[in-house]
């Protein structure tokens, strides 16, 4: 019986230490994904700074290039001057537009 509860002894000690081993190896594999991963988001952000750096500066240079317009080159003086003169159909009131040029809620 001795021998029986040695060898068992001996065979639960082999597979705690299998079984930790595994579990070395699966952490050691998770952790170099973890690696990974944070690698390559790093390299998509800085991809897409120096992306946002080139089309700032491509913006800056089409805008510098671009003429000016002065405000008396438009048919009333400015731009936004036609849309906010023309008023409500029923009432002639002249709330303001939204940025899509769209009429907020009038009062009739």
């Amino acid at each position: 019986m001795a021998l029986v509860d040695s060898v068992k002894d001996w065979a639960q000690v082999a597979l705690n230490a299998g079984a930790l081993l595994a579990g070395g190896v699966v952490w050691k594999m998770y952790f170099e994904n973890l690696k990974a991963t944070i690698g390559t988001k790093d390299a998509e952000v800085s991809l897409a700074n120096k992306q946002a750096g080139y089309w700032r500066e491509k913006a800056e240079e089409l805008e510098s290039a671009a003429p000016r317009r002065s405000s008396a080159s438009w048919p009333s003086g400015s731009p936004s001057a036609n849309r906010r003169s023309r008023g409500c159909r029923a009432t002639g009131s002249t709330a303001p537009r939204s940025w899509d040029g769209s009429r907020r809620k009038c009062a009739c």
